[in-house]
């Protein structure tokens, strides 16, 4: 475990396990100067099989968890059922900027243009359909499709990305649609795209709203000039060396 440096605040990225990872991924390689911390909720991993309450609740929890114990400048909800459900309440309730996945995944569409789209995410995710109206909000015509994947968070946050059965279900969810590309609604997502290639094949273009979470960080927070290279602090409300083995493994596959 890394120490913060006490003369910087950092950002704040949060999701209810693993799957923010994919995001703060991205954010160090764009931001190395950057201290972050890292807050998973393992302890009510899924999110989306959550009512809302119970997510605005959990997702207010890390927020201001973060905010009391870090300063941190920023929050990255690194969760699109977290973002759903909560995130214009929390950007309302707080004064630092309250960065979602929401607005991210609308640059992400409105920049590759398909035609179509297969939006993946988790129960609560889909049925809010907060995608696709912002979508529609944007000005993107094209179809979008909505597919709740339940399976996928569970395999992923116990470090299971391939085999037989997830291709079972990445099959199931995926070849229902006839989709010029298919939109991660889910920031685990990412961790069984190897998966997801070998079903859907090299024509489908994937779309990770994460690097457009970058661009949202670049416009709301004023970056760390000092060339010392930052540290990430993993505070895990459930078993934390779990959760460091799981992440562990899936970086490393």
């Amino acid at each position: 475990m890394d120490i913060i440096d006490q003369h910087k605040r950092p950002i704040g990225v949060f999701d209810s396990g693993v799957g923010g990872l994919t995001v703060l991924k991205e954010l160090q390689a764009h931001f190395p100067e950057e201290d972050f911390v890292y807050y998973a909720d393992t302890l009510h991993v899924p999110y989306g099989n959550k009512t809302v309450e119970e997510v605005m609740l959990f997702s207010d929890m890390a927020v201001s968890w973060m905010i009391a114990h870090y300063n941190v400048k920023a929050v990255v909800i690194a969760c699109h059922t977290s973002s759903a459900c909560c995130a214009k309440l929390l950007q309302q309730k707080y004064s630092i900027p309250i960065i979602d996945t929401i607005q991210a995944t609308v640059q992400a569409v409105m920049h590759h243009a398909p035609s179509s789209l297969l939006l993946l995410g988790t129960k609560r995710t889909i049925k809010s359909k907060i995608h696709q109206q912002a979508l529609i909000d944007a000005g993107y015509v094209g179809s979008i499709f909505l597919q709740a994947c339940p399976e996928f968070v569970p395999f992923i946050e116990n470090g299971i990305v391939d085999g037989n059965e997830i291709e079972q279900y990445v099959k199931n969810y995926c070849l229902l649609y006839e989709a010029e590309s298919i939109v991660y609604g889910c920031t685990h997502y990412p961790f069984i795209e190897k998966v997801i290639k070998k079903v859907v094949g090299p024509n489908i273009m994937l779309i990770n709203p994460a690097l457009y979470i970058v661009n949202q960080v670049y416009a709301s927070v004023k970056k760390e000039t000092n060339k010392q290279k930052g540290s990430v602090y993993f505070h895990v409300t459930g078993n934390y060396n779990a959760f460091m083995y799981c992440m562990n493994q899936l970086l490393n596959k």
